[in-house]
């Protein structure tokens, strides 16, 4: 089966990104802060309806942030800070080819 390039390169850029632990952290820590949140919104909607889903979401996604301070770093922040010198080579090369 033949891949596009640009297929490949988007595959090249996940596995670079793949590779840092920290990334894979924020994935599954933004994934839960989200699940909480729309728990906190569903339940706030059943019991005060709908201005329940705005202070629910709100209670539950101020909880969340409180609570995971300091545990996960953004996308950004990995990007710029935690990649090595490598990689951050490879991930700029791969992203060339595609505006090239």
């Amino acid at each position: 089966m033949m891949v596009s390039k640009h297929k490949e390169s988007l595959i090249e850029v996940c596995q670079i990104l793949a590779e840092q632990q920290h990334l894979q952290v924020t994935v599954k820590s933004a994934a839960k802060s989200a699940l909480i949140t729309g728990v906190g919104a569903f339940f706030g909607a059943l019991i005060a309806g709908p201005i329940g889903v705005a202070v629910g979401g709100t209670l539950a996604s101020v909880t969340t942030a409180v609570a995971t301070k300091g545990t996960y770093k953004s996308v950004v922040d990995i990007l710029k800070n935690d990649l090595t010198p490598d990689q951050q080579g490879r991930l700029a090369a791969s992203v060339g080819k595609n505006n090239g």
